[in-house]
């Protein structure tokens, strides 16, 4: 039987339930946090064609939500890691989402239909402890260089059908012990999958530049909201004045540190596109952004040579606005070369209109190549910087620190 099951078949049989399972698993921990499924890009809420949640939200909502409210928390049984876990769950996934995806997805879809179709699974699990001592028996007759009997009416002998059985488990096992590691040791998992996946990432985004180009008949009706306004006294009353003592400081490793106003934010430059965005959620909606181009910022500070990324602090306080355990003031942090990106602006006007206050105002960040959650909304400063760890909790922004979200968020 050998030339027919030689050792490359029992490994990459293996690996391909192995990484399939690693990739289906984390893509639902994906599906946890926006559970449904819709027809088209720009159905507003209520209109999915299917929900995998008993929470309903709608476009008049009399009590104010976001999308964040729509997470839900799947059991470490079905996702991974589960619990809530989106920064780590995509994590499994990206890293494993360059490997030859099509081919387990249609070689799993086939194997399991025809297992079950056929009712080949019998073959495949035991259904007595007779197997046990049959398997041994074989063994020894393989021992002495013969062939066992075949199983009555099957086509295994004792020992192949129960060491297949022991791989399908010991895959069991290796999910169980995967998903354990992945809640318990969270940091060291999201460090571990950073150190595989963050290089090559950001080796394409580097790559690649955005050239968007949605006309105004494409833009979303309704556009979902990521996250509740600050609500810090200070915030309320610059709010309340319509932003007009707002100043947004611009510093660092800069040659010419400034302060600007909203107006005089105008004046640098201004830049207005129509751009889908893609929240690592799930879902997406396209609006049309206007703003000042990052590349017109990147000018008028002249940062230093050492300046190799550029902080983005936000008037949000997460331990007030999130809860949850979580806490700090929300920030992020991109590459220098991303913001010289010519769709990278910083938005004062959605959709013709001011920019509102649930997305963002006064000034909040757009950078078409990469995942929503690297668009800091509430901007408060700006800061050039040589590294990030000593910023926070080390590890690149907000989300990153305290979700375990991955640094490199590019699409």
């Amino acid at each position: 039987m050998a030339e027919f099951f030689p050792w490359w078949v029992g490994a990459t049989y293996f690996l391909n339930l192995f990484f399939l399972l690693l990739l289906a698993r984390s893509g639902l921990e994906a599906l946890s946090t926006f559970p449904k499924l819709c027809w088209h890009d720009d159905r507003p809420p209520g209109r999915e064609w299917v929900r995998f949640s008993k929470k309903m939200y709608s476009v008049d909502s009399l009590k104010p939500w976001s999308s964040s409210d729509e997470v839900e928390a799947w059991s470490p049984f079905i996702t991974l890691p589960g619990k809530k876990n989106l920064g780590l769950g995509r994590h499994w996934h990206w890293h494993w989402h360059f490997m030859s995806i099509h081919f387990w997805v249609l070689t799993g879809v086939v194997y399991l239909a025809m297992v079950f179709a056929t009712g080949y699974w019998h073959y495949l699990v035991p259904t007595h402890w007779s197997i046990i001592p049959d398997s041994t028996n074989s063994v020894g007759t393989y021992l002495h260089f013969q062939i066992p009997a075949m199983i009555p009416g099957e086509p295994f002998a004792p020992a192949p059908k129960l060491a297949h059985f022991t791989v399908l488990v010991l895959l069991l096992v290796l999910h169980v012990v995967i998903t354990w590691l992945s809640l318990r040791y969270r940091r060291r998992t999201h460090r571990l999958l950073g150190i595989m996946v963050n290089p090559f990432e950001r080796a394409v985004s580097k790559s690649f530049l955005s050239r968007e180009s949605f006309r105004p008949k494409d833009i979303s009706p309704y556009f979902r909201v990521n996250g509740y306004p600050p609500t810090s006294a200070n915030y309320k009353q610059l709010a309340a004045d319509e932003f007009r003592d707002y100043q947004l400081s611009i510093g660092g490793l800069v040659a010419n540190p400034i302060s600007l106003s909203l107006e005089e934010l105008r004046r640098v430059g201004e830049q207005t596109k129509i751009t889908k965005h893609n929240c690592i959620q799930g879902w997406t909606a396209v609006a049309q952004w206007g703003g000042v181009p990052l590349a017109r910022i990147i000018e008028l500070v002249e940062p230093q040579e050492t300046a190799k990324l550029i902080v983005f602090y936000a008037f949000d306080d997460k331990g007030l606005t999130r809860g949850e355990g979580l806490y700090g003031f929300f920030y992020g942090t991109i590459p220098v070369h991303l913001a010289k990106n010519p769709q990278s602006i910083l938005v004062l006007e959605m959709n013709g209109e001011s920019l509102p206050i649930e997305h963002g105002a006064p000034v909040r960040v757009r950078l078409e190549t990469q995942l929503g959650f690297k668009m800091v909304k509430w901007v408060c400063a700006i800061e050039f910087v040589e590294d990030y760890r000593d910023i926070g909790l080390g590890q690149g922004g907000w989300r990153e620190d305290q979700q375990f979200y991955a640094n490199a968020a590019g699409i």
